[in-house]
């Protein structure tokens, strides 16, 4: 019975299983064939929506000159139509389009920009499709100038051999810079999973025709012309293979097990051969040619351009200012409502040709007029600086002037003259010094930093606090003609800001009597900050046994102003030592001290004083930099058996160190900061501590000199 019962289960349960995967099955390929209908449906609504507005005002004036194709490419598996897809966007609807009609435009009015050229073609989604599609259009200018660029666009399947496939909408960028290669397109993913896609063209009769591709040869434009109507065919694959169905009809072992849809159908745009018809009751007749221009040079980069206007009868809107180094070719082109204008942008001490043409309210462009020609030069100086404030505020100083608005001389033929029409900002001078002199060794600021503005200002937030400041400022022009300076303005700034404790500490048994303590300068705040410091305190440990660890007390022995070293008289016994500590402070009331240094104790006499000539405390250092060691006053007994310099970086602390040499008073090494270094391979920017040691022997003794500077590496 136990038998009976469980081979009765087993039926059962085996019955119930397949019923059970055979509607999972049923479920997965419904769902499927759901996913593939809809997938190939919003593909063709998508694709046939956009073709169905080829055509759309692409020829809004009705010149046939206009070189603008309604369908652009025409091919058996792509497609490239033009159309204003934005007519109905009152904000896109002029955006690149009135650009595009500008000054230098062969045509008064464009309707299309270069993202209004859509094309719809198959590709891999991972971008190893391995073909092009080519056609060309009037794409490559920053104006519509009637001359055609040659467009091919990379990594897509006209083959269409190797499926699935995605469907790709394609635009083209307004910005012609990047003409006209793939990246000159956006790519947007319409559909996955497509197997093919296929066009056919109808010519009015209904005869179908050989699809002529994006060819510029006149078969192949009137052949495109020609079409009125446009067949379209997709088919879609599911998303996962069927293993329990095999398609007959289809020999590649890729697909055959996916099921597919195909929709297909014929659409006829109504725009398609239909373009504007010229205003036979427009005006057509253009204005006169200008006379010939009168030209005035004297400004950096720039001129004066008169003309006489033309009769009132032409019904004059606008001239234009055509412009060249080429009396045949004047490429460049200014417009100007009225016969004056002045024209930037031109190269100093360079040979221009200059002719007008007038444009009427009808948009009717007249003949260039006569040429002249002019070398461009720069004759103006700016007018000093007037009314320099400085202000002192928390860690900064604030300075502001009158703008300059003249140069010193007239320009002849300038009617805004002594206006100057070329400056290009201003530059700052500072120094710790009352009347100083202006020089490229105290400039902190310069026209890169401070352009023309109404209300010129300038903060100078790295003058040292709480010492007295004095600032000149000169306006500068765009050809670097310099004015002569302003009168002087002073100011401090303050703060409580700590300065960072002194580098570089060293004790040495000075060669007389007592000990000798030395320290590198103070530039910085803890903040990194310039600091001025001329002012540090000693202070000394008790005696105590050499083997003693470092004390923690110490007592104040001196404050020493405008030095770095210092001598203590005092006598150490045979066996004992002392340890000593430098702190910095500075000229701010009450006086803000930094931190005490790293103690330092005698051990040893040097004899001179090691010093790093390059680079200099707190330079910025950027590509080859020399590295400079000496000593200093060295005794001509002594001998140097090793100088090198260790790098710190103050970011994380890491080191590298480089032998100098051995052996005289004085070492030399180019150090490459940026890009590469050795051997890191390259010293990030950032700053750095960098300590010269000499080992020196000298009298019996074995001993070390020490001098540290900080540095920023820029790249």
């Amino acid at each position: 019975e136990l038998l009976v019962s469980i081979t009765i289960l087993a039926l059962a349960t085996t019955v119930a299983l397949v019923v059970y995967d055979r509607a999972r099955l049923a479920y997965k390929q419904g769902e499927n064939v759901t996913e593939q209908q809809q997938v190939a449906r919003v593909a063709f609504d998508v694709l046939t929506s956009d073709i169905r507005m080829a055509g759309f005002n692409t020829d809004p004036d009705g010149d046939r000159g206009r070189p603008d194709e309604q369908l652009e490419a025409a091919f058996a598996t792509a497609i490239t139509v033009r159309a204003d897809y934005d007519a109905d966007d009152s904000i896109e609807v002029d955006l690149p389009e009135q650009a595009l009609a500008g000054t230098g435009s062969a045509y008064g009015t464009v309707s299309t920009g270069n993202d209004e050229i859509v094309s719809y073609v198959l590709a891999k989604p991972d971008g190893s499709s391995s073909e092009t599609l080519a056609f060309n259009a009037d794409v490559g200018d920053t104006v519509r100038d009637g001359s055609i660029e040659a467009v091919s666009i990379g990594r897509v399947d006209l083959s269409q051999s190797d499926p699935p496939y995605t469907l790709y909408k394609l635009v083209l960028e307004n910005d012609p810079s990047g003409c006209c290669g793939t990246s000159f397109s956006r790519r947007m993913p319409v559909v996955d999973n497509v197997r093919s896609l296929r066009f056919r063209y109808f010519d009015r009769a209904g005869v179908e025709l050989a699809p002529p591709g994006g060819d510029e040869t006149a078969l192949a434009v009137a052949t495109r012309a020609a079409v009125r109507r446009i067949g379209v065919e997709i088919e879609a694959l599911t998303r996962d293979a069927d293993p329990h169905w095999l398609d007959a009809d289809d020999a590649d072992p890729d697909t055959r097990q996916f099921r597919k849809f195909r929709l297909d159908g014929e659409i006829a745009p109504p725009n398609l051969g239909r373009g504007a018809i010229p205003d036979l009751q427009a005006d057509l007749t253009p204005p006169g040619a200008p006379a010939t221009p009168r030209l005035y040079p004297g400004h950096c980069g720039g001129l004066v351009v008169h003309w006489p206007p033309n009769p009132g009868h032409d019904g004059v809107a606008y001239y234009r200012v055509a412009y060249g180094t080429d009396s045949s070719a004047l490429e460049q082109m200014q417009s100007s409502l009225l016969p004056g204008a002045y024209v930037e942008g031109l190269t100093d001490d360079t040979p221009y040709y200059f002719s007008l043409q007038a444009v009427d309210a009808a948009g009717n462009v007249s003949p260039l007029g006569p040429t002249d020609l002019v070398t461009t030069a720069n004759t103006n100086t700016p007018a000093s600086v007037a009314s320099l404030n400085a202000t002192g505020t928390t860690g900064q100083i604030d300075l502001d002037w009158t703008a300059t608005g003249e140069n010193t001389g007239s320009t002849g033929g300038d009617p805004a003259s002594p206006a100057i029409r070329d400056l290009a900002g201003y530059r700052v001078y500072r120094s710790q010094n009352p009347g100083f002199t202006p020089s490229s060794s105290n400039r902190i600021a310069d026209e890169n930093d401070i352009p023309d503005l109404p209300v010129p200002i300038y903060s100078d937030m790295q003058a040292p606090r709480c010492v007295p400041h004095y600032y000149k400022v000169t306006a500068v022009d765009a050809c670097g003609i310099e004015g002569s300076p302003s009168d002087e303005a002073a100011a401090q700034s303050w703060g409580d800001v700590d300065p960072m404790a002194p580098d570089g500490v060293q004790a040495h048994y000075d060669t007389a009597s007592g000990v000798r303590i030395r320290w590198s300068a103070v530039y910085d705040d803890v903040n990194g900050d310039a600091a001025h410091i001329d002012t540090y305190k000693i202070y000394r440990s008790a005696l105590q046994d050499s083997s003693s660890p470092e004390p923690l007390t110490y007592t104040f022995l001196e404050q020493v102003a405008n030095v770095t070293e210092y001598t203590d008289p005092i006598t150490i016994p045979t066996g004992q030592t002392a340890y000593f500590k430098v702190q910095a402070v500075d000229r701010c009331l009450p006086p803000n001290e930094s931190a005490p240094s790293i103690a330092a104790a005698p051990s040893c006499a040097f004899s001179g004083r090691v010093m790093i000539r390059q680079p200099s405390a707190t330079e910025d250092v950027s590509g080859s930099e020399s590295v400079s060691v000496e000593v200093d006053y060295a005794d001509p007994g002594a001998v140097h058996t090793e100088a090198r310099v260790t790098w710190e970086k103050g970011s994380d602390g890491s080191t590298w160190t480089k032998v100098l040499g051995s052996g005289g008073t004085s070492w030399t090494w180019n150090w490459i900061a940026t890009p590469s270094g050795t051997p890191l391979g390259y010293f990030e920017p950032g700053h750095y501590l960098i300590t010269a040691e000499v080992d020196q022997t000298f009298s019996g003794q074995d001993c070390t000199g020490v001098d540290t500077v900080r540095v920023e590496v820029r790249e």
